[in-house]
């Protein structure tokens, strides 16, 4: 990914393309071992075998290294335009709960969580990057719904997207035991059966 964070802090001599991914692969390898608290970028350089200031140089700051190496595994995707209502907002709600049982993700999700109040840009990036994207394919796919006769004249679309997030974070990131087994087909049911106005 040519991650907003990561080239809003390039200076100097250009990247080198190895040591660039041996960053990004030491920085996975340790947040997984150790966990945020844990994690220190003098330990991805000793792993990456590159300087600390090297990697200060590239990224301003440790969350802007974990966002872009993270990355992959925050992608939740978009739903689809496949003709059937139900089949794209299956799809959509599938990805989030796949997304966020991502132990990588996990973490970061809550890094994010706690710190990006205190960082208006990073918030920006996460927000423009993973989260909205998301949500206007969902929205999209219910606006589909409601114009085709699938879903009640009258749906409050952000409710149900919120109605959507809410649960699938609460089932996959909140509750000790994550209950996601066939968590997003009931959604959708719920979605389509019932009368959310």
């Amino acid at each position: 990914m040519t991650s907003e964070a990561g080239s809003t802090s390039q200076r100097g001599r250009p990247r080198d393309a190895r040591s660039h991914q041996a960053v990004l692969a030491a920085t996975l390898d340790l947040l997984g071992e150790v966990g945020y608290r844990r994690f220190t970028v003098a330990g991805v350089a000793k792993r990456a075998g590159v300087g600390k200031s090297t990697i200060y140089r590239w990224w301003p700051s440790k969350l802007d290294l974990i966002l872009e190496a993270a990355a992959p595994q925050l992608e939740i995707g978009l739903a689809p335009n496949t003709g059937s209502t139900r089949h794209d907002l299956n799809i959509g709600a599938e990805q989030a709960i796949a997304s966020y049982s991502s132990p990588i993700a996990a973490q970061v999700i809550f890094v994010v969580i706690a710190d990006l109040e205190e960082d208006p840009r990073l918030r920006e990036i996460y927000q423009s990057k993973w989260v909205l994207p998301w949500r206007i394919s969902m929205a999209n796919a219910l606006e589909r719904g409601i114009a085709n006769g699938d879903l009640t004249k009258g749906l409050d679309v952000e409710l149900v997207i919120d109605m959507l997030a809410g649960t699938i974070f609460q089932r996959v990131l909140v509750i000790p035991e994550p209950m996601t087994d066939g968590l997003a087909q009931r959604l959708i049911d719920l979605v389509i059966r019932g009368k959310l106005l």
